[in-house]
């Protein structure tokens, strides 16, 4: 991921102001790296879903 996508998505008010892009972008590919090698690794669709999915 490009850091310029998220602060394109700073200035939409998607992402907030304030937040650090480097441990945003740390997050996600930790998140990416833990789901990847599971033994039924993700698609690209379930991925999506899994990184946009809002907590309960």
């Amino acid at each position: 991921m490009k850091e310029g996508r998220f602060r394109r998505a700073q200035q939409d008010g998607v992402v907030a102001a304030d937040a650090d892009l480097d441990v945003l972008i740390d997050l996600m590919a930790g998140a990416v790296t833990y789901r990847d090698p599971q033994p039924d690794p993700p698609d690209a669709a379930e991925m999506l879903r899994y990184l946009t999915a809002r907590p309960a």
